[in-house]
């Protein structure tokens, strides 16, 4: 992938455009869009991008996310769910909200979320 189109990629799931992404870094109108014709940014400009998605260079520079050293998550369902909030952020907003719950809510949000799922079916028809 290029480098634009994973810079594109990011500011989609952000929910910004790459114009926004450029006034945030203090980038000068439409500098990265140029990068659309193969002429990516300086090495300076490149980090700040980085450091602005919480991605690694690589990342940026191949559009391929670089594996976590042997033994970073303690599990397989600790690697599906974090790899889930980075694809998906708007989820991360649960994740934090349950944070300070007592594990007695948790069980109720549970319920309620499954009892969501349930009325997703064809046979809903609401109230």
């Amino acid at each position: 992938m290029a480098f634009y189109d994973v810079v594109k990629s990011l500011c989609d799931k952000k929910g910004i455009s790459i114009r926004k992404l450029e006034r945030e870094i203090g980038a000068s109108n439409g500098s990265i869009s140029h990068s659309k014709n193969g002429v990516k940014p300086n090495a300076e400009r490149i980090q700040q991008i980085a450091e602005y998605f919480q991605v690694p260079i690589d990342y940026l520079l191949t559009g391929v996310m670089p594996e976590p050293e042997d033994g970073y998550y303690r599990n397989d369902q600790t690697k599906e769910i974090a790899q889930f909030i980075f694809d998906n952020p708007e989820y991360g907003v649960l994740f934090d909200a349950a944070k300070d719950v007592r594990p007695e809510d948790i069980q109720l949000v549970i319920r309620m979320i499954k009892g969501v799922n349930s009325t997703n079916d064809n046979s809903y028809t609401g109230c």
